[in-house]
């Protein structure tokens, strides 16, 4: 599936309409395609579960591999990876995908200055990893520092 009409999705459309091979992975994860995830829930907007068309996909994820989508959309910590994908031009902004480009670059900050944060573990306190997002789109890193050369090993975007 091409990226652009992947990004066209409307929240809450049923997976079916998105993608019909899609390969449940765990949980609300599921894999499209090469390097296309989504998250999709067993409910509607309104919280009514056990609908025919379910599940309903809720956001849109890149990541180099399914180990990748792991660690970020289900926070599992003991998923190792390394990231040496370059993700779509599409979620990019025009920069080369640096964690300095994002924070200096105008259109990544034009919805909202881009707000960093980190995630730990809830089971036994260890760093899953930090993000960058602008509201729409996240980025997330894998190295617990900032080092304003590193690239995302995931990246979600908030359909609209």
């Amino acid at each position: 599936m091409e990226w652009d009409k992947l990004l066209e999705t409307k929240v809450w459309t049923p997976l079916g309409e998105v993608c019909e091979g899609a390969f449940h992975i765990d949980d609300d994860l599921y894999h499209l395609g090469e390097s296309q995830f989504v998250r999709a829930l067993p409910h509607d907007a309104t919280f009514c579960k056990d609908l025919p068309n379910a599940p309903f996909v809720t956001a849109v994820y890149w990541a180099e591999t399914i180990v990748a989508a792991e660690r970020c959309v289900l926070l599992d910590d003991k998923k190792s990876v390394e990231q040496k994908g370059v993700p779509p031009s599409e979620l990019l902004f025009g920069t080369r995908g640096t964690y300095g480009e994002f924070l200096k670059n105008n259109e990544f900050n034009r919805v909202r200055r881009g707000l960093v944060t980190a995630t730990y573990s809830g089971k036994n306190g260890k760093f899953i990893h930090k993000a960058l997002s602008n509201g729409t789109v996240t980025y997330f890193f894998i190295d617990q520092h900032i080092h304003n050369d590193e690239t995302p090993y995931a990246i979600e975007v908030r359909i609209p």
